[in-house]
């Protein structure tokens, strides 16, 4: 989960945003996949920051 604590330079209302779109796509993913799938999710929302549509990207670039 990102927070105020863990990140920097990000309102809470786009932190609120982007930890629900990170939890609708590790509901995506297979219980298997979760842990690798959280890591590789984290660095490519950070990669993508600020995309006019931050889940497109996202999906995108994990072949969603």
């Amino acid at each position: 989960m990102w927070t105020m604590d863990n990140t920097e330079g990000f309102s809470q209302d786009q932190l609120d945003d982007i930890n629900e779109l990170r939890g609708r796509l590790l509901t995506e993913a297979s219980e298997e996949e979760n842990s690798q799938f959280a890591m590789s999710l984290n660095d490519r929302i950070t990669n993508e920051w600020p995309a006019d549509d931050l889940e497109a990207a996202v999906r995108k670039h994990l072949g969603m």
